[in-house]
């Protein structure tokens, strides 16, 4: 939370919840090997690294990742498994250890790495074959909750797709100036009213 205070000027409480779940991640390698310090070292880093990956992802890289999962898995967990080779009080590179942990620790990253982008491109191949990677632009549109599992993200109690979707861009919007009616919705979306069945 200071971190995102002092670098956006006011708290990310998307942040607040992701820094926590980072810093298990990045402990979690060295849980049972580092000491107090060592352990205070790896949330900091894993608080900071967090935030500075998200925004890549987002902001820079422009992939799709609403809750931040590259920043607190894939990052934080290369992290945390270097970590274990710098900070490991029996054999890490700061305690006296060399090298020789801190490379078998980069071996891992580097072969989980190798592994995963390989058996990942042969099933994302499978999947793209067979059922397609992509949603159509309808069910973009209503939302892969109602086509995929019939049922919504937001619940509201309302009848059609059409008020489900003004009541849960209410709720992301709450302002009083900003007019979400049904009329102001339905034009926005007529040109996919008939496919959608909106």
């Amino acid at each position: 939370m200071l971190f995102t205070w002092i670098k956006n000027g006011k708290p990310d409480v998307g942040m607040c919840l992701n820094a926590p779940l980072a810093g298990l991640v990045g402990i979690t390698a060295g849980c049972a090997s580092l000491d107090a310090l060592g352990s205070a070292v790896v949330g900091l880093v894993t608080g900071i690294l967090v935030v500075l990956i998200v925004e890549v992802v987002d902001t820079r890289l422009h992939i799709d990742d609403p809750v931040g999962a590259v920043g607190v898995h894939c990052a934080n967990g290369i992290w945390g498994t270097i970590a274990d080779g710098l900070f490991n009080t029996g054999s890490g590179l700061f305690y006296g250890g060399g090298f020789a942990h801190l490379g078998v620790q980069l071996l891992g990253v580097v072969s989980i790495a190798l592994y995963t982008s390989v058996v990942m491109t042969i099933v994302f191949q499978v999947i793209k074959a067979t059922v397609g990677l992509r949603a159509s632009a309808e069910e973009e549109i209503m939302g892969l909750d109602i086509t995929l599992t019939s049922g919504y993200s937001c619940q509201s109690g309302c009848s059609s797709p059409l008020s489900q979707l003004q009541f849960c861009l209410s709720s992301l919007c709450p302002h009083p100036s900003v007019s979400l009616s049904l009329p102001f919705l339905h034009h926005l979306l007529a040109p996919l009213s008939g496919a959608c069945g909106l």
